[in-house]
């Protein structure tokens, strides 16, 4: 009896403290501490499956620091409670316990117990710091609130801050919390059948698989361990072979628990392609093999379920494990060989020149940021979209202000000189009497000569050096104009000679740009930073010929300024051009339009080059084949005309559709969590307040409460759609607005009545988590945008929204004045007349009574 009452003691503390710490972890986010991690498979004890949320088998120890190990042998630092034989409560205290740690750590444990006057235990590698009072719960809280600080300065002072033995991670805490959590929500019953109990039994035959495979026949050894886990009540293991052909990208083998105490032996089929094997292995089976319902493909499984109780478990899995590779390995293997090479003639076969086009609202221009780096970075589109927005806007912007990335957009004003080069004027000059006119080059011919520079501007800032860019040489000029003193001054405070040794000086005119006065007369003339840029970066031929390159140097004199080489030809250049069908491709491309193909760019075979027609007498000019050219259209778009046949044979053609699938409540749900990272989470309480709106939207039922609060939770979320889906298919359910639903059946009203070309982008719906949100997108987009598709005919508009958002007025025929007029009266007066309610003053029931009548739900 005794052991029970201290167990029930240990139990109701180990839960006391951990939601003392929780919520104190709600006030500070990045507090963290260490929870239990596991209890070994051979152990009979299942403390943590039991309650016991903290290490130690008759104590509690909590640690804030991780420990060395579960073997009592902590090695780390920690608040212990010690019970008697009864369970009471006997003491508490702080301990530092580091017998085993290597000797560089030492110093500090001993610094440590100095500062906090610890008491020594056992030859100097375990201090004790006692407490007078017996409530735990306060002296916990001077610990963390007071002691823990002391600690932490030392941390710093010895530089252990960072160090992997002390401060547990995010992730770590994170991952023991959600463990704890789905013990809670599935509590040992004491019987053989509950899922705790088939958890252990699983545990323990893998552990036993995981010893026996390498030492049997080859066949068997081929089997590698990978990801484990449990979804709903069933737990998996994964293994691939050692050819890395059969894994976790494309197919796996699994072996995961099944009701009624039964284990399977399966080859579950991953990714995009994953309905492409059922196809190619087809319905003609080995004998005992079978095709399975998996999520929203098919997957293969060994037609015999083992018991797990089974004497010969081991033995029937590997015969399992042989039988799928030996039968139906091979095929598969084959199989994932071809999506890998179509794959990787995909990845590495980027087109130079290619068009994203698609309705309003799919994404065009912003996947052209992920399509531009993965061509400047040479990276896997799919791989830059792991990483956060921000980051690749950052980057993206950083490569933009470089000129290596380079975004315009077309109109029906750009014109070949905007474009390549064209005759532009010069801003006058004070003794001007005559407007001057240069060849400018343009936005593309810029950006070629870019790409085809074998030397760069560099300066040495701080003792590094550094490119000189525009941006950077403005702020030199900014710097060096306003120490000039006023142009209304006789006396300039700096005066320079010209390469045959005249003087001249420079002052700052009202603009803050730098003003030369030369010679007798004192003749203003303006060196603009414009004009200083173009002849340093742009090789332009200088206005002021005796004057501008000796300012540019003594601007840059003391930066220590150098021209180094540094081969443009060996990065990649990208040219985004937004709405490319709204401009006169033919006009703004002119004679460039050859070479801009992949085999008459410069070093092909083909290659040509051409006099453009204003710079006649410069280098011929020819388009380098580091240059890609990225252009989006909307097909919608009825204010252009179609594009440039020319054009069209020139580029390669990306289809960007809707895609509702990112809009369906499951995935507007996980958008929203990730979207508030770190901005709530908690009791589910906290949970309710901050979600009231969405769940509204949605109609969301939680089922499992604790489940729920686990993924929410989770700060570093980083589940896939696929993985959050499998995940939390039994957690929730919905009944409420499905927006995937809504834009499908409103695309496939359009669809009939116009084309596909005209639907509507699943972009529009992305910032929707409120009623009030998605009545904004109707009333401000999608209202609009029909209007401008129907020309204004309301009753279209009806066809695709119904009668909850399109009214039919009156009869109109007492409308008219009593007038004598024959010419087909009849015909308005029976014409039925159309009107949009005003969706900003529905009331929210009214507005969702329309959406169920606009998607037919009863």
């Amino acid at each position: 009896m005794s052991k029970d009452r201290i167990e029930n003691s240990i139990k109701a503390i180990s839960e006391e403290i951990l939601t003392y710490l929780l919520a104190y972890k709600q006030q500070n986010q990045d507090f963290t501490f260490c929870l239990r991690t596991k209890d070994s498979i051979q152990s009979k004890e299942q403390r943590l499956e039991k309650g016991y949320w903290f290490q130690g088998s008759n104590y509690i120890f909590v640690p804030l620091y991780k420990q060395g190990d579960s073997f009592n042998k902590t090695k780390t630092i920690g608040f212990v409670i010690d019970f008697d034989k009864e369970g009471n409560v006997i003491s508490n205290h702080l301990e530092l316990a580091f017998g085993s740690v290597e000797a560089s750590l030492k110093p500090f444990y001993y610094e440590v117990a100095k500062r906090l006057g610890a008491d020594v235990k056992e030859s100097e590698v375990r201090y004790i710091l006692n407490y007078p009072d017996k409530n735990y719960i306060k002296n916990l809280n001077t610990y963390i609130i007071s002691q823990k600080a002391i600690i932490d300065n030392t941390l710093k002072e010895f530089g252990l801050e960072n160090h992997e033995r002390f401060k547990p991670t995010k992730e770590e805490f994170n991952k023991w919390l959600n463990k704890i959590q789905t013990i809670k929500a599935n509590p040992i019953k004491g019987d053989d059948s509950t899922p705790i109990s088939i958890k252990t039994k699983f545990e323990e035959i893998i552990a036993e698989l995981k010893k026996t495979l390498p030492d049997e026949n080859s066949k068997l050894s081929k089997f590698q361990f990978s990801n484990s886990g449990k979804d709903a009540k069933d737990y998996w293991i994964w293994l691939s072979d050692n050819l890395n052909k059969i894994g976790i990208n494309e197919a796996h083998y699994e072996i995961r628990t099944h009701p009624n105490n039964k284990i399977v032996v399966d080859i579950h089929f991953e990714g995009d392609g994953k309905k492409r094997f059922q196809e190619s292995i087809g319905n003609v089976l080995p004998e005992k093999i079978e095709w399975i319902k998996w999520f929203d493909a098919k997957s293969l499984r060994y037609k015999h379920h083992i018991d797990i109780d089974s004497t010969n478990v081991l033995d029937e899995i590997k015969e399992a494990l042989l039988y799928l590779d030996n039968n139906i390995g091979d095929k598969i293997r084959k199989i994932i060989e071809s999506i890998e090479e179509t794959q990787t003639k995909m990845n590495n076969k980027i087109p130079l020149n290619q068009i994203l086009f698609g309705p309003p609202g799919t994404g065009k221009t912003y996947h052209t940021i992920n399509k531009a780096l993965a061509i400047v970075e040479d990276k896997k589109e799919e791989d830059l979209e792991k990483e956060s927005r921000k980051d690749l806007k950052k980057r993206f912007d950083a490569y933009v202000a470089k000129g290596q990335i380079v975004f315009t957009t077309f109109h029906q004003s750009m014109s070949y000189e905007d474009f390549i080069e064209g005759i532009k004027p010069i801003k006058p000059k004070a003794d001007d009497s005559f407007v001057k006119y240069e060849v400018e080059d343009g936005i593309f011919k810029r950006i070629c000569n870019e790409a085809q520079k074998k030397q760069n501007k560099n300066i040495v800032i701080d003792n590094q050096e550094q490119e000189l860019t525009k941006e950077v040489f403005k702020d030199f000029y900014v710097q060096f104009a306003s120490s000039l003193v006023n142009a209304d001054e006789n006396v300039s405070n700096c005066y320079l000679k010209t390469r045959d040794g005249y003087e001249f000086g420079l002052f700052k005119n009202t603009a803050n740009s730098i003003s030369i006065k030369a010679g007798q007369k004192k003749t203003k003339m303006s060196a603009s930073f414009d004009e200083l840029s173009s002849v340093l970066f742009d090789n332009k031929k200088p206005t002021y010929e005796s004057y501008e390159k000796i300012i540019i140097d003594k601007i840059l004199e003391d930066k220590s300024y150098k021209e180094a080489t540094s081969d443009n030809t060996q990065k990649n250049y990208v040219l985004i051009i937004d709405e490319i069908n709204r401009g006169n491709v033919s006009q703004i491309f002119g004679e460039l339009i050859t070479l801009i193909e992949e085999d008459k760019r410069l070093g092909k075979d083909e290659a040509l080059e051409l006099i453009l027609p204003y710079s006649k007498s410069e280098t011929r000019f020819g388009v380098p084949p580091n240059l890609y050219l990225i252009g989006t259209m909307n097909t919608a778009d009825r204010s252009v005309e179609a594009l440039d046949t020319a054009l069209r044979r020139r580029f390669s053609f990306v289809e960007m559709p809707p895609r509702p699938e990112l809009l369906s409540p499951n995935e507007t749900l996980r958008r929203f969590w990730i979207k508030n990272i770190g901005v709530y989470y908690g009791a589910k309480e906290v949970y309710a307040e901050h979600e009231k709106d969405i769940r509204d939207l949605l109609g969301l039922t939680i089922n499992n409460e604790t489940e729920y609060i686990n993924y929410g939770n989770n700060p570093d979320f980083k589940f896939t759609k696929e993985e959050f889906e499998m995940k939390i298919k039994n957690v929730i359910s919905f009944d409420g607005v499905n927006l995937a639903l809504l834009l499908q059946i409103i695309n496939k009203r359009i669809e009939v009545l116009l084309d596909r070309d005209h639907q509507i982008g699943h972009s529009y719906f992305l910032t929707v988590y409120t009623i009030e949100d998605l009545k904004t997108v109707f009333h401000n987009r999608i209202v609009p945008l029909l209007q401008e598709y129907f020309f204004g005919d309301y009753g279209k508009i009806g066809l695709v929204l119904g009668n909850g958002f399109v009214k039919k007025e009156e009869s109109t025929k007492d409308v008219f004045f009593d007038f004598e007029y024959n010419d087909g009266i009849s015909d308005f007066t029976e014409r039925p007349v159309y009107r949009i309610k005003n969706i900003m003053e529905m009331e929210v029931a009214e507005f969702k009574e329309a959406l169920n009548k606009l998607t037919k739900k009863p």
